[in-house]
């Protein structure tokens, strides 16, 4: 069976193996003797899945024998986490029930975990805007939430005004997949201002052509804006929604009206206060120069009222004439 003296033998089958040792001197008997040769398992490793990114986990798992001993502090059949990165080799000895052992090796590929910064902690007044800087080595994309807060959810530099205190997070994937992410904190520096404007000129021009509420920190308001003869000519209970100077679908004359402003503040604090606003309706319709030794005078035609303007000086461009200084006994918005 090619077993000689002294020397390792291995088995090629298993099973009870009659083997018979002969001595070389003729006064000795032949020795026989049963060995009996257990199977060895099968051992066969897998790992799920076998690319990853550091800081993710993955299971061993062993087959083929009753019991498996890992290297590197793996359990069979549990997660872990890898604590390095790059192509890793893990060793899996597995032991039948009949106590045979087999070795059998997986690798592992973990991918380096991008880097990522973010800046900078911050504190702000209520209605300021904070810078958010996020910055990587890695080729990639950026995510900022909450998104709702922030001007360009997917920048690497952007802007916020939260108004309330915010831990705002980036996440960042490079090209292979993996992620990570970094924080910064804005404080905001509670600031109560509550007011309506003191006017506005519903003419049209996008500029100042509707009476809304301001401020900040605001959960509820009613406003509502009452004529010189008592009048409720307009109510909203939206900041977002305010006046455009018309009542029963007919535009009010210019002048003076009340408001009166009902509100909640999103601490809990409740309040009222009331003031004028003066509705201003100037559409220029005519220009007129008059020009004399002692002076210039330049007239106005607004909704057929003349407004005098006295300048100082006045030189000719072309067809028109310029001023250099204005003005008198005109009310400028």
């Amino acid at each position: 069976m090619g077993v000689t003296n002294g020397v390792p033998f291995f088995p090629a089958t298993d099973g009870v193996i009659i083997y018979t040792a002969t001595s070389v001197s003729p006064s000795d008997c032949p020795l026989t003797f049963e060995v009996t040769v257990l199977t060895q398992p099968t051992v066969t490793a897998t790992v799920d899945p076998t690319e990853i990114c550091f800081g993710e986990s993955v299971v061993f798992t062993g087959s083929g024998a009753a019991t498996y001993i890992w290297d590197h502090d793996v359990v069979d059949g549990e997660t872990y986490t890898p604590d390095e990165d790059g192509i890793i080799t893990y060793t899996v000895t597995g032991i039948s029930a009949d106590g045979c052992q087999l070795l059998t090796t997986v690798d592992l590929v973990v991918v380096p975990a991008p880097d990522i910064t973010a800046e900078l902690d911050t504190i702000i007044n209520t209605g300021g805007t904070v810078n958010l800087i996020a910055n990587s080595s890695f080729p990639g994309s950026y995510v900022w939430s909450p998104a709702f807060e922030v001007e360009c959810p997917t920048c690497p530099v952007t802007t916020a005004s939260p108004a309330n205190d915010e831990t705002f997070v980036v996440l960042f994937t490079d090209q292979n997949g993996c992620y990570a992410y970094d924080t910064v904190l804005v404080l905001v520096n509670y600031i109560e201002g509550i007011g309506v404007a003191s006017g506005f000129s519903p003419n049209g021009d996008g500029i100042n052509d509707i009476l809304f509420v301001q401020g900040y920190n605001l959960e509820a308001v009613h406003l509502q804006v009452y004529n010189k003869y008592g009048e409720r000519v307009f109510e909203a209970s939206n900041q977002g929604i305010g006046w455009d100077g018309a009542y029963l679908n007919r535009d009010e004359n210019p002048g003076v009206f009340t408001w009166v402003l009902d509100y909640n503040l999103v601490d809990g604090r409740i309040g009222r206060i009331s003031g004028n606003t003066t509705l201003f309706r100037y559409f220029l319709h005519k220009f007129y120069f008059l020009q004399t030794a002692n002076q210039s005078t330049a007239f106005l035609l607004l909704n057929g009222w003349g407004v005098r303007f006295l300048t100082k000086a006045t030189y000719n461009k072309g067809n028109f004439p310029v001023f250099q200084t204005f003005i008198k006994n005109f009310a400028y918005i």
